[in-house]
């Protein structure tokens, strides 16, 4: 079972997005970079299956989806992004690299300053990373995907 943090669907596949960075970068780091950015909290069209009262408080209190998308062309854009380098981990939120708290909220976003952010030791567990990896593979070829790597 995962630890509990991550028993939504949600919460388990940016597990999965940053896990899946460190291992690509194990076996393709010197060419490609492959980093993960946490935006913040988007008043996107994810919260359409809430009330309506709580979709207005969403996009009061949120980020626009423009905001987040700078954050994201920052991070892709950034010098010190560029292969070969360690993954990185980017938050859309200014603090976020000195308090957890300030990773999933804050009301000052970063654009484009990108926010260094470490991720949980959980998400930089290489057994799990492998894990993945193999999973990943077999659910491919499963699926009549011919893998080559």
């Amino acid at each position: 079972t995962m630890p509990k943090p991550y028993a939504s669907l949600y919460g388990l596949s940016k597990l999965a997005q940053i896990v899946s960075s460190y291992a690509l970068h194990a076996r393709y780091g010197e060419e490609v970079a492959f980093h993960c950015v946490n935006p913040g909290g988007v008043a996107s069209d994810i919260w359409r299956g809430f009330a309506g009262w709580q979709q207005k408080l969403f996009s009061s209190v949120l980020i626009s989806p423009k905001t987040a998308a700078s954050t994201v062309v920052a991070a892709c854009t950034a010098k010190e992004a560029a292969a070969p380098c360690r993954p990185r981990y980017w938050n859309g939120y200014l603090g976020a690299d000195r308090s957890v708290l300030l990773e999933f909220w804050s009301p000052f976003p970063a654009r484009e300053a990108l926010v260094e952010s470490q991720p949980s030791q959980d998400h930089q567990d290489p057994k799990l990373a492998e894990q993945l990896w193999e999973q990943s593979l077999a659910e491919l070829r499963a699926a009549g995907v011919e893998v080559n790597v």
